[in-house]
Order: C-alpha cells, then structure tokens, then sequence
C-alpha cells in the first residue's frame, strides 16, 4: 500500500520556515500543503497518509489550531506534531490548561509528539520523540571558524582564580534562590561571577563580551547579537571572558520546576567549552543527558541531587555542590574531568540531532504503518 507524506505549515509565520525546512531536508518525501481544506481531501486518496504538522503562531491567535489537529486525528492518518518550543504543550493561555492537551494527547494512537523535551510523570509520561533542536541551533553557530577561533584561547585543564559562573538570565524562582544562597555564603559569593536580570541584585544584569554589539535595544537572553561574523541570540554565544576566570559552571536551565527536561542552549555553551557543571533544573535531568549520549561528573561530585523530586529540596542539594566544590583541589578536580569534557565535546559536535529525531520518527511511523496494514 502506496504511503503519502503531507507536510501542513505556513512560509508566511515567521518562526514556521525553521521548522518547515528541517522536515523538508530530513523528511523529503513530504509534500507542503498550506490550505487546511486541500489537505483534508488529499487525505481522501487512496492508500495511507502521514502528516507532519508545523504549528503557526498565527493558529493559535484564530484559536483553530487545536479544533484542525482534532480533525485530522479522527481520520485514520498518522499525525507528527513538531514542536520547536516545549512551552507551547504546557501554555495555558493557548490551551485553556495544559494538563488537558497533554493527557488529550497521550490518548491518541495515530499521534506523535516531536518535542524538545521529555515529561517525567503520570499522564504525561507517554512515549514521543525527543528533539533536539536547541541544542542543534547552538552546534550550528560553535562550527563556525570564527567561533572555533574566539574559543582558543580557553584552557579547560587550567586553573583559575575563581570557583563558579552564575549567569541567571531572566526571572524564575529557582534562580532568584540560587542567587540569595550564593550571596549568603561569603566564600561561593566572592568566588563566584554572577549575572540576573530576573530580581533584586548588586550583580550585573548581564554580561556582555567585549566584541559584542547587540542587534535589538531589548536587554535579555534571546536578543540577537553579533560577534565578529557570527549572528546569533546572546545566550548561544560562549561568555569566554568569564570562562576565563572560573572553573566551573552552575547551569540554571530554562525549565526548573516542572515535570519535564528541556535541555536548552545554557548546556551546549558550557559542553562546548569542556566545563564542569551543576545543574539547577528539573528531576532527572543529567539521567537525560545520559541517555542523550553525555557523561556528567559523579566521579567527582555527588550528584544524586537529579532524582530528588522535591524541586526546592533537589535545587538546594545542586548549590550544596557548589559549597562542597569550594572546599576542593581546584587542580585534582580539573584533572579528574578531562576526559569527561572532552567525551561530551564530541557528542554534541559530531550529532545530528535533526537526524537522530528523523531516525526516532521514522522508526515509530515503520511500526505503526505496518502495524495498520496487518
């Protein structure tokens, strides 16, 4: 039985085309119909159909997003919903709540998630695929000579005069703890350069590098900045001046205090620079990376902190790392973690990330489509 691949997205949604030419490059069997109703009778042909489905921002403001992907999971096609942005299944606002689209959603047979990220929970906890197009989005900027260039300079096995880099971004209540902790202990608080624009702070709001020109007037993570040749948003770029100065790096994820993993920028720009990390983030995250292919540092630290499923308590054990890390020989520790880093330099460089999604889905249509015609 002939198979046919549809993919339902629109050109003219800006933040659409990214996700639009991936599929196409790593799915090229399929073919773009932007017209709702063209595709509903193209499903009226014989044989079987699958249907990639890229949602539009402007969708969601007509509110018709959910009601098309409701109609088309009726039919018997199989339906991939790419999503580029966890956020949007847990948007409360777009899906009046977001326990019902998940739990909606885990409910259907002939639906795939494509998502950055995995849940950890209940309902939730169903099988989807893992994309991981954030992480992608920052390889694609590290292997660029210029950025191979501004990197040499870094040692990762040299000591350094100070202990940790804070760099906090925008407000969440995980980083806003993290920041008072740090300020109360006097040790981690002069050994530690820390950056938020997210609450009240002595500390700078961000950092800039010194070859830096921001591109937008807005001061946060996500402003498109320029270094050199390179373009790219402000978080992608490697803080290398104060890499410089600190030996390891506290990573305070975009997604903290929910029950999924979201592996963002904030983690490739520190893999990239071959430095050690903590992680304030969500239950099991460095179990994800592990499972992604990465090593993280138990030989060195203790880091049963990422099955702790109190988030307050698993967010206070993480700083509590960073006190025991203070009382150790910075040398020894640098020493035992090279040929982690270097391990984790590897993998993020040399994946495909959109190519290991596309074999994840592939694999999963192959079972389902021949499962339907038995």
């Amino acid at each position: 039985m002939t198979t046919k691949y549809w993919l339902y997205g629109y050109y003219n949604d800006g933040q659409s085309i990214a996700s639009i030419d991936i599929v196409k490059k790593y799915f090229p069997q399929t073919v773009l119909c932007d017209d709702f109703d063209q595709l509903l009778a193209n499903l009226e042909e014989n044989g079987q159909h699958v249907v990639f489905l890229i949602e539009p921002n402007f969708g969601l403001r007509q509110g018709v997003w959910i009601h098309q992907v409701q109609t088309l999971v009726s039919r018997s096609v199989q339906c991939v919903w790419v999503v580029n942005e966890i956020f949007t299944l847990n948007n409360p606002v777009i899906y009046n709540s977001p326990s019902k689209i998940m739990v909606w959603a885990s409910t259907i047979p002939n639906l795939l998630i494509v998502a950055p990220g995995q849940h950890n929970f209940g309902t939730n906890h169903y099988p989807w695929v893992i994309w991981q197009n954030w992480l992608q989005d920052a390889v694609d900027v590290y292997k660029h000579p210029t950025m191979q260039n501004y990197i040499n300079p870094l040692d990762p096995a040299e000591s350094k005069p100070l202990l940790f880099d804070a760099l906090l971004g925008g407000p969440r209540p995980y980083r806003t703890l993290l920041h008072d902790w740090i300020e109360e202990d006097p040790v981690l608080s002069a050994q530690t350069i820390m950056a938020y624009y997210g609450g009240k702070t002595t500390r700078p709001k961000l950092i800039y590098e010194p070859d830096m020109v921001l591109l937008d007037p807005i001061d946060h993570c996500g402003v498109v900045c320029q270094l050199q040749d390179i373009r790219a948003r402000f978080s992608v770029i490697p803080p290398v001046s104060v890499y410089k100065q600190t030996a390891y790096s506290m990573v305070t994820e975009t997604s903290g205090q929910h029950d999924y993993v979201f592996f963002t920028e904030k983690i490739a720009r520190v893999i990239f620079c071959r430095r050690l990390f903590i992680a304030l983030s969500s239950y099991g995250y460095l179990t994800r990376l592990r499972e992604s292919g990465f090593k993280t540092f138990g030989n060195v630290i203790n880091e049963s902190y990422d099955l702790e499923v109190d988030d307050k308590r698993r967010w206070r054990m993480a700083f509590e790392q960073m006190q025991q890390l203070a009382t150790m020989d910075q040398g020894w520790v640098l020493e035992q973690i090279q040929p982690i880093v270097e391990h984790n330099l590897q993998v993020l460089m040399t994946t495909d990330w959109h190519k290991k999604m596309s074999n994840d889905v592939n694999q999963i249509l192959a079972a389902r489509l021949n499962l339907k015609k038995s």
